[in-house]
């Protein structure tokens, strides 16, 4: 039988062949502390075969019974985000601080965000910026954060209604604001707003720690002070760390020798970490000048994806940390196969100081660990 949390997971099991069956998984792991809660989740209805002799058969084998069971299986949203209020840095961020961070004042002919002291030059609302689908082309720039953004985004009991209607079991959250977090300039200003989120974000999810997990941001620009964050990561129930693509504003990339304390704490924490996309235009990329309409998106997210995969292999980050996991999100996934297959093929000649990794070329392996 199914562990005692999830024996409503199997809705129902039909004996095809007239003989009388045990229940069991097969080719499941759930884990067994989850909750017994998890909305409606996914309904999947598969063909088992069950053995007689509890042995790996075939369908054809005479010894085995074919069973259709119907598994009631929980949604888990690996990459879900909310929409930090913006009253988190007034709260939270240390007061030297508070005048540069980010700010929303509404007026008679909108609403107004600044950053840095500057106003913003976003075409799209906040709103709009934290709704699926309405950058799209049949989208809407102008959705109002107080009236047409479910307040789900940023509110935890609302958000655990939202996941049992959509049948989400658990949603590992990241940023919206704070996705920017490597335009602020100065290892200061950086830090302070990484933990003002990091707090907040943690808070967020004690309100029910097992469906709501989060991600720690971890600017690395001051190594030190990142060791520190992620043990403070730890205490706080995070499940992973966000690190940026592009790192540092002084050019070191996430191959860079100087990070592998943090590679080395990770591992002992147990935790992976997310390399996630941010905004193409993101001044610490250095290519907002490349990006026109929809290039923005389609080419410039998958593309700072591909540059943190490649910085990571071929600084042989996975052979120096072998037990190191690492996520690349919200770039999609086509480009894996194109990069997975040319580090294979394209030896690194070009620039001297890149030769010393001639081996890393051949990185197949290492790509598939990843």
């Amino acid at each position: 039988m199914p562990h005692e949390p999830f024996a409503d997971l199997v809705a129902g099991v039909e004996d095809v062949d007239g003989h009388q069956l045990g229940l069991g998984f097969v080719g499941a792991a759930v884990p067994e502390h989850l909750p017994h809660r998890f909305g409606r989740g996914i309904e999947l209805d598969l063909v088992m075969v069950f053995l007689h002799t509890g042995q790996r058969t075939t369908r054809r084998d005479p010894a085995a019974t074919v069973a259709r069971v119907t598994m009631k299986l929980p949604i888990i949203d690996a990459d879900g985000h909310v929409m930090e209020p913006f009253d988190l840095w007034d709260d939270r961020l240390a007061e030297e601080y508070r005048d540069r961070a980010w700010k929303r004042i509404k007026t008679a002919d909108g609403e107004h965000v600044s950053f840095l002291g500057h106003a913003t030059g976003f075409e799209w609302s906040v709103g709009s910026l934290c709704t699926p689908g309405a950058l799209s082309a049949n989208g809407r720039l102008d959705r109002d954060l107080d009236t047409e953004v479910d307040r789900g985004a940023s509110d935890p009991v609302r958000r655990i209604e939202l996941m049992d209607e959509q049948g989400v079991g658990v949603s590992v959250l990241f940023p919206t604001m704070t996705l920017g977090l490597d335009d602020i300039p100065g290892a200061g200003f950086r830090a302070a707003d990484a933990r003002a989120y990091n707090s907040w974000i943690a808070d967020f999810c004690g309100h029910d720690p097992i469906r709501l997990r989060f991600a720690s941001v971890l600017p690395l620009v001051d190594v030190p002070w990142a060791l520190a964050e992620i043990e403070r990561a730890v205490d706080d129930g995070a499940t992973t760390v966000m690190l940026s693509p592009i790192p540092t504003p002084d050019g070191r990339d996430l191959g860079s020798t100087d990070f592998d304390p943090v590679w080395s704490a990770l591992v002992e924490a147990g935790l992976p970490a997310v390399v996630h996309a941010s905004n193409p235009a993101s001044p610490a990329l250095g290519m907002r000048h490349l990006w026109r309409n929809r290039a923005q998106w389609q080419m410039g997210v998958p593309f700072q994806l591909q540059l943190a995969a490649m910085y990571v292999i071929d600084g042989r980050v996975l052979v120096r940390h072998p037990d190191l996991h690492v996520g690349f999100f919200e770039g999609d996934v086509g480009w894996c196969c194109h990069t997975g297959s040319a580090a294979s093929t394209r030896p690194i000649t070009r620039w001297p100081s890149w030769r010393r990794l001639r081996s890393a070329a051949r990185s197949s392996s290492s790509w598939r660990s990843a």
